[in-house]
């Protein structure tokens, strides 16, 4: 492990708290990312300048993407016995109805950056997300769709994914080309989806997100 990478950072948001946890002293930002973060902020005016209010419903995107953006549903009933299945139901579980965990409702991250406590952390956030996997569908659950594009090489490989219940729109892709496709059509079918005027005044997640998108 580099040591002279930054501290601690903790990701949550749909991914659950997942923990990045890397010994050290925060560096300066290089020369590098610096250029980057101001071509993104670029890259950010310029797309909230161009949103308009114009939205549709998440089916509707649902049937975008396979009618202009020539992918392939999944069969659900191969989906909902899969781990990915599973995955996003737990980590919808942890962001949007935690005290169904009752003691392990919250895990604050720790503050003391010691190798036991911060193990100790890691832990009680395995616990969690075993105890998130383990509710009932019939208590909560999700309505996760998955859509696919085939390449002749075996390697290549794109999907996004769109669950309708808690509103989640991600992409997932292994080679250039499927990388770039997946980008493609994560800004189409954000942009599909769109704001409301509301949305705009806002700055609701759903416009936050679109925003985040358009600036990839």
């Amino acid at each position: 492990m580099n040591k002279k990478a930054s501290a601690v950072t903790v990701i949550g948001g749909a991914d659950g708290p997942t923990s990045v946890l890397i010994l050290g002293e925060k560096q300066k930002k290089t020369f590098r990312q610096k250029l980057w973060q101001f071509r993104y902020r670029i890259r950010k005016y310029f797309a909230e300048k161009g949103i308009k209010p114009e939205s549709h419903s998440i089916d509707e995107v649902i049937t975008y993407l396979v009618n202009e953006c020539g992918l392939t549903e999944i069969d659900r009933n191969i989906l909902e016995n899969s781990e990915e299945y599973s995955d996003l139901r737990a980590a919808n579980i942890l962001r949007f109805q935690p005290d169904l965990l009752g003691e392990f409702t919250r895990i604050e991250p720790p503050k003391n950056k010691e190798p036991e406590i911060i193990q100790e952390y890691m832990k009680k956030v395995d616990e969690q997300r075993q105890l998130a996997l383990a509710v009932p569908r019939e208590v909560f659950d999700i309505d996760m769709h998955k859509f696919i594009r085939k390449y002749d090489n075996e390697n290549y490989n794109m999907d996004i994914i769109v669950e309708t219940r808690f509103i989640c729109i991600e992409g997932n892709a292994v080679g250039k080309k499927p990388i770039r496709d997946m980008k493609k059509i994560m800004k189409k079918a954000y942009k599909y989806y769109g704001v409301t005027q509301e949305d705009i005044d806002n700055k609701s997640e759903r416009y936050r997100e679109l925003v985040s998108n358009l600036c990839m």
